[in-house]
């Protein structure tokens, strides 16, 4: 696992500084884990007291694999760390690693709003939801994205003194929409963040599938028992 300075393999050189997100940013996590951690607990209270059958149970539990992954990917502790030759993110197993001479131009975003800001309007709703993540870009030759780190992890104080860190000179933004900034930099926005429906639908039809089994898991034996014993009643 790749969640401390002292976990860099000696191949990347020597270290020069570490970075963790400060406390407050576990806050925005906890909050985007926690639909998921609940339905997750009250799949595993149902398989507790209602005994389902063998079929259903590896159902779930596959599921509780699959959700215990993406709420460890969110929470595990983040670390960046800069050596004398590279500069390396933790990934949820290994490091992405990025040489420093490779590097060439740094872009950091105080709020990175999302698409959806743009035909939000400017009410008082709108502003707050849609008030932007900060964002850090290391981009190499022709602008080409090397390392990206997340506002929804990263904190835009840390992200600031991490860029000053690489590069003499950063390209800055107070506040730009996503498509304005894929606009202007080809290729540093990634696919996902242009289409951020893809994602909430990949969630949304997750959550209803956990939902699904939280109703049949909690349902279907008392109507499947009802049903049988009316069978055999008849018979």
């Amino acid at each position: 696992m790749a969640e401390n300075v002292r976990d860099v393999p000696a191949k990347y050189g020597r270290l020069e500084e570490g970075f963790y997100p400060r406390i407050h940013s576990y806050g925005r996590r906890i909050l985007a884990v926690l639909p998921t951690v609940l339905l997750a607990v009250a799949l595993l209270a149902i398989l507790y007291f209602k005994r389902p059958a063998a079929a259903f149970v590896i159902v779930v539990l596959v599921m509780e694999v699959v959700a215990a992954a993406a709420v460890y990917s969110i929470l595990k502790p983040a670390v960046a760390v800069i050596t004398e030759t590279h500069v390396l993110r933790g990934r949820l197993f290994g490091w992405k690693a990025v040489a420093r001479d490779s590097i060439e131009h740094t872009i950091f975003v105080e709020r990175l709003r999302p698409k959806a800001a743009l035909s939000a309007g400017d009410g008082a709703w709108a502003r707050l939801r849609y008030r932007g993540i900060p964002g850090l870009w290391f981009t190499g030759p022709k602008g080409k994205s090397l390392m990206r780190f997340d506002g929804r992890v990263w904190d835009a104080k840390t992200l600031r003194a991490l860029s000053g860190k690489v590069t003499p000179q950063t390209t800055v933004y107070s506040s730009i929409n996503v498509t304005e900034l894929a606009a202007k930099h080809k290729g540093l926005v990634s696919w996902h963040e242009l289409h951020p429906a893809f994602r909430s639908t990949l969630i949304a039809v997750m959550g209803l599938v956990f939902l699904a089994l939280i109703v049949v898991l909690g349902v279907w034996p008392e109507v499947f028992g009802a049903s049988e014993g009316l069978t055999h009643g008849a018979g």
